[in-house]
C-alpha cells in the first residue's frame, strides 16, 4: 500500500468512528414492548410523546452507526408526525435507534436509561 493509499485508509478509519449527529423527526405515537427471556411481559401504548421527544433531542450527539442485530428487553415502535416509522431498543446501558435507513447506538449511564424508559412511558 502506498503512502496515498495509507492516508486515505486512515482518514476514512477515523471518519466511520466519530460520532453521530442523530436527528429523529418528531414522533407523534408509538406502542412499547418489555420482554424477559424473549417473551412480552408488558405492552403499552405511547400515550404523551412529549417526554421522549425531548429526551432524544437532549441526546442528539454521540451515536454511532450500528449493523449489529440486538435482541432487546425494551422495544418502542414509533410513529413520527412526518410519516416515517422509528424504533428504539434498550439492550442494558445501550440504546438502538433504527431510523431513516440507518442504526445508530449509544451506551448510557444507568441514570440516562432510567430517563429514557420513564419518557416511554414504563414505570419500574
Amino acid at each position: 500500500m502506498n503512502a496515498a493509499s495509507k492516508i486515505i485508509a486512515a482518514v476514512l478509519t477515523v471518519a466511520s468512528l466519530a460520532g453521530c449527529t442523530l436527528e429523529p423527526p418528531e414522533i407523534a405515537s408509538g406502542r412499547v414492548s418489555v420482554s424477559e427471556v424473549g417473551r412480552p411481559i408488558q405492552e403499552l401504548s405511547l400515550n404523551d410523546p412529549s417526554q421522549l421527544n425531548a429526551w432524544l433531542k437532549g441526546h442528539r450527539e454521540g451515536w454511532s452507526r450500528s449493523v449489529t442485530t440486538y435482541v432487546p428487553r425494551i422495544n418502542a415502535q414509533l410513529q413520527a408526525k412526518d410519516g416515517t416509522g422509528w424504533g428504539i431498543n434498550i439492550v442494558d446501558r445501550l440504546v438502538v435507534v433504527n431510523g431513516a435507513g440507518a442504526q445508530f447506538t449509544q451506551s448510557f449511564q444507568a441514570s440516562e436509561i432510567e430517563s429514557l424508559k420513564a419518557a416511554m412511558g414504563i414505570r419500574q
